[in-house]
């Protein structure tokens, strides 16, 4: 019964051979005769059970018991750092002194009768139990069959299978050994000392520590941070020895996002504190001093790899974004990473050119993204200091990002021009001829300029302000954090000792400090009591508070201030005097021509469609964003003027033309996108007409060849790419439905009114009737389909009752109107003959419509052709009824 999931037992028949091992080993301890190499054998004797793992997550307590032991757990740990190798293994009694600590030998590979005749043997010797040999003999003869399978695995498999059950011990889901081994610092010391080595960890050894720390991480989180934070003073160390290892990088990403804002751990601070982002930029550096590639140069590829993916995704759980639940939010980590100091290393890294480029393209672009400062739930520039102090969780900056690569698109645009991508040696072979790639470097310096200039446009980097708000809250941070390090780490309130002009503020606003967390240390108590007992409708409510003050200071500065934005309106001269962080970028942009260099490789390179998405981006923000405020006019400007780009694209539909004639109708890669520029320019014009932005524009605009391509080549274009698929049909129809459109306006106001209870002669009738519908409008809102359902019926049904009473050639139009309004619609009505009333079921109908007591219906539904108010009906005394009136009143009247 080894093998099956519940245990059947009479009492007298041994379970397993697993107890007969622990009772002896009992039995030993009992007379003193249990030495630690003993135990060790009785451990080695466990591994090789089958059922040792069922009966340990069953709560067997002998087991348990023996496993809680620290001779026994630390055996477990030396099997799992040796991956079970008996030639690797030194367990010895940790009691003894290191001289006289014999050597363990491992038992010779036995079978499992052998195995119990030896505990047995043991047990005579303690206590001549009888019990114990039977248990013996019954063991013998259940596991002969098991023999063969024993002799056959070979001592490395052995190895490994006593390295992979000793894990899964250590990490087992019961409490009491998770308890016990998260209390046994040496053995966990142990276990991370397996990391202190540069050289790379097999894939078991890996798998062992990962399922062993995740495990403990799960059951025991706030344990396993403070015993990281107490015992690994070199924790990032550790993991810097591993970069490449991918599933340990993926636990220490794991550690990071368990220091969450609203409940710290403080590994954020410690991880800081031993300059983690530092090791990891650094590691993106893969050369010497004269930027040759080192000796190691393809596991150096695989180390920088590793680093650019941990810090976008170190970038990714720390999004400014709420949405997403597994997200830590911002944090010293990457506040530390987006400093000008950081920032400047990493931008040297990515001018060295190949894959440290692109990994550092990829990380920036990552962190714009992530971090737009637009979508910050509390806006910088509308708090203030006294009402929300400075954390480690505030919104990272990213004005010094575009402040170094401003500084540097010069060399950017010098490694984007350069010569060496041109060698015939690099033609590659398409089916349509040799064509020259574009290469991996420069895609991503024209990537990396369309995110920079999305960057350049957010608010806070376009406000005279903003950066010295960001730096007054960088420094008082800073103060914090040196004033109180532990109060900081754990994101609590933080009160500086302040100078007398301050302390006069504080001493008026005590109220406004106790709800906003400003608190001094003798009340400190009395607020933890006061958030005790917070819920989280009261946070909801306090964030919502927040988030009203910031709506009523901008209406408050809506209503009083109105005043111009500061750069609204100045010239080009004025801006390069003093510009803000965003038009900084945007005058390098200028300079460099790097934005019309980029324009001219989407027609070098036309089978790229990579590279022509990122033009086309390029493109439309430039034209999309202001007009009247900063410096993006003038690149708009420059890229009608030096970019020439009406001419571009007509050159380019030239080339386009030209490949097609001499390649079969073969249309070149970028038509596409240059169709989407050649429209956004045309908007562009639409908005900013002739002598409203610059001459330089009105000069390429009133061109007559533009206007030729805008009035031929990209109309018919439009209309082409507009065109309905499988069209043609409805578009006669429509005409025909035009034809008769005096008809279909006449009948449309004979329904109206039809609708609207005919036309009452009575003035108080009306008021009546129109107060009715009005109630009854506002309880059917949600039954237009079924209005317009009837309405048709009404159509079909008043023409056929009006045909009567008019005149023949009348009768001919509306029949013939009637008719075609059939034919276009595609519907057949229910009125008529050919209709079959049993098999249609409406599906506007809500089963209570129809029932609906109505004078004007009968009880099928249709127009009735009597009323009780015939005789209110004067067709004489119109009252400036119109004909179609008089004639819907003939038609009720029969």
């Amino acid at each position: 019964m080894s093998g099956s999931f519940w245990k059947f037992s009479n009492g007298f028949t041994s379970l397993s051979n697993i107890l007969t091992f622990l009772e002896n080993h009992s039995i030993s301890q009992d007379h003193g005769e249990a030495l630690y190499e003993s135990t060790y054998e009785v451990l080695l004797k466990l591994l090789d059970e089958n059922d040792l793992l069922q009966e340990l997550l069953s709560n067997n307590p002998m087991l348990l018991e023996f496993l809680r032991e620290d001779d026994v757990l630390a055996m477990l740990v030396d099997l799992v750092i040796n991956e079970g190798d008996p030639k690797k293994l030194a367990l010895t009694d940790p009691s003894l002194p290191s001289d006289e600590k014999p050597e363990l030998k491992n038992p010779e590979p036995s079978t499992s009768s052998e195995a119990s005749e030896e505990v047995s043997d043991t047990a005579t010797e303690a206590n001549d139990s009888q019990d114990s040999i039977d248990a013996d003999e019954t063991d013998e003869a259940s596991n002969d069959d098991d023999n063969d399978d024993a002799d056959e695995e070979s001592e490395e498999e052995k190895a490994t299978r006593r390295a992979t059950i000793a894990a899964e011990i250590l990490s087992a889901d019961v409490w009491s050994l998770t308890d016990t081994v998260m209390e046994s610092t040496p053995n966990l010391n142990k276990l991370w000392s397996v990391l202190d080595s540069k050289s790379p960890l097999s894939i078991n050894l890996s798998t062992y520590f990962m399922k062993i720390m995740e495990h403990l991480l799960d059951m025991k989180c706030d344990e396993m941070i403070s015993y990281l934070i107490e015992n690994q003073s070199t924790l990032v160390e550790k993991f810097m020895n591993h970069l490449s290892n991918s599933p340990l990088m993926d636990f220490l990403l794991k550690l990071i996002s368990t220091d969450k804002p609203d409940n710290s751990t403080g590994i954020i601070d410690f991880l800081q504190n031993q300059d983690l982002i530092t090791h990891l930029i650094n590691a993106l550096d893969i050369t010497d001093e004269n930027n040759e590639p080192t000796e190691d140069h393809d596991k150096l590829l695989v180390r920088q790899s590793s680093a650019a993916d941990f810090l976008k995704a170190l970038i990714t759980i720390s999004a400014n974004s709420t949405t997403d639940n597994s997200t830590i939010g911002p944090s010293e980590l990457t506040r530390e990473l987006v400093s000008h100091e950081q920032m400047t290393c990493l931008c040297n890294i990515m001018l060295k050119g190949g894959y440290a480029l692109a990994n550092g393209v990829g990380i920036i672009i990552e962190i714009i993204r992530k971090n737009n400062s637009d979508y910050d739930i509390l806006p910088v520039l509308y708090i203030t200091l006294d009402s929300h102090p400075p954390t480690g969780r505030d919104p990272i900056y990213l004005g010094h990002l575009l402040k170094v690569f401003g500084s540097k698109i010069e060399d950017f645009n010098r490694l984007l021009m350069s010569e060496s991508y041109g060698d015939d040696d690099r033609k590659l072979k398409t089916p349509f001829g040799e064509i020259e790639p574009l290469g991996f470097e420069r895609f991503k310096i024209c990537e990396l300029i369309a995110e920079l200039l999305h960057c350049s446009n957010m608010a806070l980097l376009n406000d005279n302000k903003g950066f010295d708000v960001v730096k007054e809250r960088d420094e008082l941070r800073k103060k914090m954090k040196e004033y109180d390090p532990i109060s900081f780490k754990y994101n609590e309130v933080i009160v500086l000792p302040n100078d007398k002009d301050h302390d006069e503020d504080n001493n008026s606003n005590n109220d406004i400090d106790e709800s906003n967390h400003k608190t001094n240390k003798a009340n400190k108590h009395d607020d933890e009591d006061e958030y005790v007992n917070d819920t989280i409708d009261s946070f909801n409510s306090k964030l919502q508070q927040d988030e009203d003050s910031i709506v009523q200071h901008h209406q408050e500065n809506d209503d009083d201030e109105e005043e111009p934005h500061a750069n609204a309106n100045l010239t080009e001269e004025q801006i390069r005097a003093n510009p803000v962080i965003g038009d900084y970028l945007k005058i390098a942009l200028f300079d460099t021509q790097i934005i019309t260099n980029i324009l001219s490789m989407f027609f070098k390179f036309p089978w790229n469609n990579f590279l022509h998405n990122v033009v086309f981006d390029i493109v439309q923000q430039v034209l999309n964003g202001s007009m009247g405020i900063g410096f993006n006019k003038f690149l708009a400007i420059d890229l009608f003027h030096l970019g020439d780009i009406t001419n571009k694209i007509i050159e380019g539909q030239k080339l386009c033309s030209d490949y097609e004639d001499s390649h079969n109708g073969l249309r070149l890669g970028f038509m596409g996108h240059l169709t989407l520029i050649a429209e956004e320019v045309v908007k562009f014009i639409q908005l900013y007409p002739a002598n409203s932005l610059s001459e330089l524009i009105d000069v390429k605009v009133e061109d007559d060849v533009w206007e030729d391509y805008v009035s031929n080549v990209l109309y018919d274009t439009r209309e082409k790419y507009n065109a309905i698929l499988g069209g043609g049909e409805e578009d006669e129809d429509e005409d025909e439905e035009d034809e008769n459109n005096t008809f279909d306006e006449g009948l449309g106001e004979i329904i109206e009114e039809v609708k609207t209870g005919l036309v009452f002669d009575d003035a108080t009738d009306h008021d009546l009737q129109k107060d009715r519908l009005d109630s009854d409008e506002s309880e059917s809102d949600d039954d237009d389909h079924f209005t317009n359902y009837m309405s048709h019926q009404l159509i079909n049904t008043a023409s056929t009752e009006i045909s009567s009473n008019i005149e023949p050639s009348k009768e001919k139009s509306i029949s013939t109107s009637d008719e075609k309004e059939q034919d276009g619609e595609g519907r057949m009505d229910p009125t008529t003959d050919d209709f079959d009333h049993e098999d249609y079921i409406d599906p506007n109908d809500d089963g209570v419509s129809y029932k609906r007591t109505s004078s004007l219906y009968d009880a099928t539904g249709s127009f009735s052709s009597s009323s009780d108010n015939d005789d209110d009906i004067n067709l004489e005394d119109d009252g400036g009824v119109n004909d179609s009136t008089k004639l819907t009143r003939a038609a009720s009247k029969g």
